[in-house]
């Protein structure tokens, strides 16, 4: 199991509630940046998360 950091779980916390509310295909990577605040550098964080759920 990977560990995860303060951020990236936030991360997360942030685009689960986004995935409630939009579902997983109508949820864009600049959702979670944006609704997260943060910065390009996370968004491509973000990017492979997203991408790693969606193999699962």
């Amino acid at each position: 199991m990977v560990e995860l950091n303060e951020k990236q779980i936030r991360i997360l916390q942030v685009a689960e509630k986004l995935f409630a509310e939009k579902g997983f295909d109508g949820t864009s990577i600049r959702n979670i940046s944006k609704r997260r605040k943060s910065t390009s550098r996370w968004c491509r964080i973000i990017s492979a998360q997203k991408n790693e759920c969606s193999n699962r």
